[in-house]
């Protein structure tokens, strides 16, 4: 098989990005996968996903907007400051890009060759590299690929493709249907690592995905639990037995210890947090007396003198740290709560029920200060549970996960057996909900200069985006102060793709969904203007947060993570019966019609506009 050319796959991408509808979209990508060869087909995926490697692997291509620019200004002949100016009007440097850039005789180059151009960037740090780097590259490329490439490399691609649909995708494309799906996608979370997924299967085929073991030192796709609102829920669940264990408000953590001396850490996001933590790395090499080992715990800051778990927002002070990490280690200590296995010696541990999987991480972990197995209690009633959750609360953690006795662990799944009661579970929501911000209001007043308001989006079972609520409380002045900074590198001229929204909602900024947040809520209710669940519940009706309240970004989970659609459903109907008049049904019903999304006319409006004045400027 020949070789597919850049520009290929940015008409791929050009089509993508126009399309909405996911069986769409996963078919017109499983057509482009079926002719892809062996040898490029991980540098594809990659870069449909907007990346190089997954996240874990932390190739960091150390290019900014600005960086961008003067690459640019080099190559298109403008001045930067003439660059600069125009950027102010387009807003996104690959749309400038494919307007300045003319088009030029040149041999097209193939996807691998611009794949390695941008691995070559994560080589070295310095500028001057960087921007020879870059020069290159775009001297090679047309306009429209100069458009994707810029994108790829500030990880703004809104192709609107997420690794789901990538699994499909390869799966269609190799076995022309979807019956292997389910093997695929165990494949995948055994690794996280999409790329090497598609290279054994287009080189091995099926026999060889279905071999994929746990290795260690590749994370494994963590298994969630599911909220539930009280202990008879609990005990029906779990069938009139159930373990508790608490739930503390820290950083989860997959702790890899491959051999004395090796041992990686990676978060729920499958990013790595091992330089971030060097003194539990020791802690850990201490005290497990079996190689290798993959156990899951809980990070949380700690007080020794007073013997205490201190609030998350002081461990958050260690996340993400790159610089003076002795000096903060020292200053915040932590300890690790350790509350699973998953891989002891040679042995897999996955398919193991609850039971056996807690008797061998406790002939594993030696437990220390400073490493900790989380105590399990067995509990048959529903009384019993009340007494250990109060319990739980009075020591500082957030509640109680209850897992059924013969619970196996399921990568990637939520609530298969387990199940979690947080300490607001008696009021009218039974867990906090983690949106993905996509846009911002304007303040005034106080908050006038700044934003006064998010407007914040779930994802249904498909991965669109869908509104939810609008928060402003909770928000203090000091973070009110830092929002315009944190999101301007996110901004958008058009909505996001794959959102849906009501026109009266419309934000005064557009903003790319990477940052999420948890909302608390009084409860969830009926809204003839949001969008999620809308018809699921009634028809012309969608659900809404009813008097949201940020409670805290979430840079420990991705947009992929954020609640779905059938999660605020469960939620909802968790609530208090909930009785719909007909009469409420039809005045809802009638007031959504009156307010059709109208999305496209409004974006290409917009869009006209903007290169209407974009025209008249470079004229």
């Amino acid at each position: 098989m020949k070789e597919h050319l850049f520009k290929e796959l940015v008409n791929l991408m050009e089509k993508l990005e126009k399309e909405s509808g996911r069986i769409v979209m996963r078919k017109r990508l499983a057509a482009f996968l079926k002719d892809c060869s062996t040898e490029e087909i991980d540098a594809i995926v990659y870069l449909i996903l907007g990346k190089v490697a997954p996240d874990y692997k932390e190739v960091i291509l150390g290019v900014s907007n600005a960086l961008c620019l003067r690459a640019l200004a080099i190559v298109s002949g403008y001045s930067l400051q003439a660059v600069k100016e125009k950027h102010n009007y387009v807003g996104d440097v690959g749309e400038l890009a494919a307007t300045l850039l003319k088009r030029r005789e040149t041999k097209p180059v193939t996807v691998r060759w611009v794949y390695e151009q941008i691995v070559r960037l994560a080589q070295d740090t310095k500028i001057e590299y960087k921007l020879e780097v870059m020069a290159d590259t775009l001297l090679h490329l047309q306009p429209l690929e100069a458009k994707y490439y810029f994108r790829i490399l500030l990880e703004q691609l809104r192709v609107g493709i997420q690794e789901p649909t990538i699994l499909e995708a390869l799966t269609l494309a190799k076995m022309g249907s979807l019956d292997e799906l389910p093997n695929v996608r165990r494949a995948y979370h055994l690794c996280g690592d999409v790329g090497k997924i598609a290279k054994i299967l287009y080189q091995n085929g099926m026999k060889a995905i279905k071999e994929i073991k746990i290795t260690c030192g590749l994370p494994i796709v963590m298994m969630l639990a599911k909220p539930l609102k009280s202990a008879d829920e609990l005990i029906d669940k779990t069938e009139g037995e159930v373990f508790l264990e608490y739930k503390f408000d820290g950083l989860r953590v997959q702790a890899h210890i491959c051999d004395d001396h090796h041992v990686e850490l990676y978060s729920r996001n499958l990013g790595r947090y091992t330089e971030q933590f060097p003194d539990l790395i020791t802690y850990l090499l201490d005290s497990v007396t079996v190689f290798p080992c993959i156990i899951e715990g809980e990070i949380v800051a700690y007080d020794y003198d007073t013997d205490e778990i201190l609030p998350f927002q002081v461990l958050v002070r260690r996340r993400g740290r790159k610089h003076d990490i002795e000096e903060i280690s020292k200053e915040i200590p932590v300890s690790l709560f350790v509350f699973d296995i998953l891989l002891q010696g040679t042995e897999e541990l996955l398919d193991k029920p609850y039971t056996y999987r807690r008797k061998i991480l406790e002939n594993t972990i030696k437990q220390t200060s400073h490493i900790q197995i989380v105590e399990s209690h067995v509990a048959r009633s529903t009384s019993e549970i009340e007494i250990i959750f109060q319990r739980a609360i009075q020591e500082g953690t957030e509640g109680l996960i209850g897992k059924h006795p013969s619970s196996v662990y399921i990568p990637g799944k939520r609530g298969i057996g387990w199940f979690k009661l947080k300490r607001d579970y008696q009021s009218q929501l039974a867990d906090t909900v983690d949106c993905v911000v996509i846009g911002a209001y304007h303040g005034t007043g106080k908050r006038a200069g700044t934003y006064g308001s998010l407007l914040c989006a779930i994802k249904d079972d498909h991965g669109k985006l869908k509104t939810v609520c609008k928060v402003g409380s909770g928000l203090t002045d000091d973070l009110l102060e830092k929002l315009p900074q944190m999101f301007r590198d996110y901004f958008l001229e058009t909505p996001p793709k794959n959102v849906e929204f009501a026109t009266e909602l419309e934000p005064d900024v557009w903003i790319e969904p990477r940052v999420v947040v948890e909302i608390e809520a009084a409860e969830i209710t009926l809204s003839p203007i949001h969008t999620a669940a809308f018809g699921k519940i009634h028809p012309n009706v969608g659900l809404a947060l009813r008097f949201p309240r940020f409670k805290r970004f979430r840079e420990d989970k991705s947009p992929q993570n954020v609640t779905t659609e059938s999660e605020l459903i469960d939620m909802y109907r968790q609530q208090p019966q909930q009785k719909i008049t007909v009469s409420l049904a039809e005045v809802l019903a009638q007031k959504m019609n009156k307010r059709r999304i109208t999305r496209r006319k409004k974006a290409t409006e917009k869009t006209d506009s903007r290169q209407k004045t974009l025209d008249q400027f470079l004229n």
